[in-house]
């Protein structure tokens, strides 16, 4: 084998491998019995199957070759099996697959955390220079290359922050274990939308935003109303979100964070088309004004 080549593939099968010959496809058969397993058999002519029993914690290789019982009358055609060892690695590859189900409540999901530290295509406000959220929001191009990286990275543990499940305390390891074992370029392209892949990206100075992955189009997408900057605060992506939904909505800058994230959220409102009041200050109120259809942003000071 040479390693993994497209990924996971769940209810046709959980992941693929390739090998020399042809693509092996690992075939999903959950609390299986032996003979639900030997149906899942071809030929051996055609090769040998690879099948996932993430219940019973089993990965089976298996094939049959047609046998003769010429001492029954009439003779007795049947299918006679053959089991073998599955390679060690692919044995390793399942048993990545095997650690995020077991940690993740008896489901397969993915959501952790990965640090992306890059400089923006369109540079769009006074900060560090690198890519931030701020920065996605501000630019298409940005944001397609938060995507670009999460599609061509090949991630290893130490891109991987953590697990954002608390119930799941060895999930983080089990993905770190995972993406290591995947020698591809795109860390987790799936073609079963039964396994929700969402990556929380991390940047240089702390602000963060999400990304799922979408199976129609093949392809990561910015998951909306996400990106919170380095003070935690909630960035919003267009008008309604500055006001709240056309009400209030309060942003602070105190404690710990970049001093650049106020007049990043202020360039940002401009091209909102808020109208900005006040000075110089730590938190910023904003509202929608109904009756002028309008929206309305002051700076306040502590």
């Amino acid at each position: 084998m040479k390693g993994l080549k497209t990924g996971m593939i769940l209810a046709v099968g959980v992941l693929a491998f390739s090998s020399a010959e042809a693509d092996i496809v690992l075939q999903d058969c959950n609390g299986c019995t032996t003979a639900q397993v030997k149906a899942l058999a071809p030929n051996c002519a055609q090769g040998y199957a690879y099948v996932s029993d993430l219940i019973s914690q089993n990965l089976y290789k298996l094939c049959f070759n047609w046998d003769v019982d010429d001492g029954k009358r009439p003779i007795r055609r049947y299918k006679n099996y053959i089991w073998l060892r599955p390679e060690d690695n692919a044995q390793q590859t399942w048993q990545a697959y095997e650690d995020i189900y077991l940690n993740n409540g008896h489901k397969m999901a993915a959501d952790v955390s990965v640090r992306v530290d890059i400089a923006p295509r369109v540079q769009m406000h006074g900060d560090n220079g690198r890519l931030n959220a701020f920065d996605t929001i501000g630019a298409t191009a940005n944001n397609d290359a938060v995507i670009n990286f999460l599609n061509t990275t090949y991630f290893t543990s130490a891109n991987v922050n953590g697990s954002k499940l608390p119930a799941s305390p060895a999930l983080a390891t089990a993905f770190a274990n995972l993406l290591n074992h995947f020698q591809v370029t795109t860390p987790l392209i799936t073609t079963n939308p039964n396994f929700p892949v969402t990556i929380v990206v991390t940047f240089s100075d702390g602000s963060r935003r999400s990304y799922s992955f979408n199976y129609a189009v093949q392809q990561y997408k910015a998951v909306p109303g996400t990106a919170r900057d380095g003070h935690g605060n909630l960035i919003p992506e267009n008008t309604s979100m500055a006001s709240n939904g056309g009400s209030t909505e309060t942003y602070g800058f105190d404690g710990s964070g970049p001093s650049y994230d106020q007049s990043n959220l202020e360039s940002l409102l401009r091209r909102f088309g808020a109208q900005i009041t006040g000075g110089s200050g730590g938190f910023v109120t904003c509202s929608w004004d109904g009756a002028k259809n309008s929206l309305t942003c002051e700076v306040h000071e502590f």
